[in-house]
């Protein structure tokens, strides 16, 4: 099975994105064969999902996968601004509850989010 591209090498051709927030990198990317599997349902259906960026930065805040698998089909996509305020709680929602993790992995994602939300809670506080 062919490993699944990287993302750096592919957003820099996308004018939509100027990056990839870092809250993206304390979940874990999917598996090789459930991305291979993404990139066939996206050939035969469409993307059924748009692709979120934060308001003001435009950088990815969800759909990293389906970016990757949108650009080996060619598939056309939407994106989506999430206001500044809202990212911590959408890519929570969106990727802690709806990700399948790994025995431990959830509790590691949790404890790397945990910066995000006491710099939210500082802001908020001010």
């Amino acid at each position: 099975m062919e490993p699944i591209p990287k993302l750096e090498d592919i957003i820099k051709f996308y004018p939509e994105f100027d990056g990839v927030h870092p809250i993206l990198e304390c979940f874990p990317m999917i598996s090789p064969e459930d991305f291979w599997e993404l990139v066939e349902h996206i050939r035969v259906n469409g993307v059924a999902t748009n692709l979120m960026r934060e308001k003001g930065t435009n950088l990815l805040i969800d759909g990293r996968a389906r970016l990757l698998a949108l650009d080996i089909t060619g598939s056309l996509f939407e994106v989506v601004d999430i206001e500044p305020e809202y990212v911590l709680a959408h890519v929570t929602a969106s990727n802690l509850h709806g990700m399948q993790f790994a025995k431990g992995e959830k509790e590691a994602t949790k404890a790397k989010l945990l910066p995000f939300y006491k710099a939210q809670s500082k802001r908020g506080a001010e």
